[in-house]
């Protein structure tokens, strides 16, 4: 696992190296297709097999009640939930670009998010802090990535909290913080947060995180973050305005 500077000069090298920086998108062309192909595999046989599994259950309705089965319906659940962000991060490079105003987006989902996603012991804070330019997004891939944001800060706030989510332009790029007062990330897992698999809740799959880095890259920008245990995070997201 490599280190947040060694991945830095890393990509420092890619720069400086045309060459370099052909052989890692190859690399990564392969990465993808790879996981593509793992991930079509498995589906078939998880698919035939939930079918399977709902057929039974009609047929034995008592088996409904079992600890065992419930166990195995949570365990397919799980499953189809990997094979999903399986797919979503192999595809999130793939863009359908529009013009949308970003601070727009927000409003509407800090709005969702507070009558639904949000308990009331959470508090969510949106702020504009200068005239925000549309610009070509691809607005379901930037929605989940907020989504993402919005999701992982509530999970961080268990005893309640605030989240503010503020959003500025310069003219030449737009920046956005998810900042939470939650529990914060202990500094020996922050370097990996955004590594595939890499992951330190109970039931994550380590693939949410890796594929909102994945869409921001698409777009040309960058997403970082910074954290204080026990006091919160600070996710910061850097959009060109192109």
């Amino acid at each position: 696992m490599l280190t947040e500077n060694e991945k830095l000069r890393f990509a420092e090298l890619c720069s400086e190296n045309a060459e370099l920086h052909t052989l890692y998108e190859k690399f990564m062309d392969t990465h993808r297709y790879a996981i593509s192909r793992i991930a079509h595999e498995i589906r078939n046989p998880v698919t035939l097999i939930n079918s399977f599994l709902q057929l039974y259950e009609q047929e034995h309705p008592e088996a409904a009640s079992s600890v065992n089965w419930l166990h195995a319906q949570e365990n397919m659940k799980a499953l189809r939930h990997l094979l999903s962000d399986l797919s979503e991060y192999n595809n999130a490079h793939t863009l359908h670009l529009e013009m949308v105003n970003l601070y727009r987006l927000l409003s509407a989902m800090a709005s969702d998010a507070a009558s639904g996603l949000c308990p009331s012991s959470v508090s969510l804070v949106l702020k504009k802090d200068s005239a925000i330019p549309s610009i070509l997004e691809d607005v379901g891939k930037m929605r989940q990535v907020f989504l993402n944001l919005i999701q992982n800060a509530v999970e961080a706030m268990p005893n309640g909290g605030t989240l503010t989510i503020s959003i500025e332009s310069d003219g030449d790029s737009i920046t956005i913080h998810f900042t939470d007062t939650g529990c914060g990330i202990e500094p020996e897992q922050l370097s990996s947060i955004f590594d595939p698999f890499v992951t330190h809740k109970r039931n994550g799959t380590g693939l949410g995180l890796a594929v909102s880095k994945e869409i921001i890259s698409a777009h040309h920008g960058s997403i970082s973050a910074e954290s204080v245990p026990g006091k919160g995070t600070d996710f910061t997201i850097r959009l060109p305005v192109r």
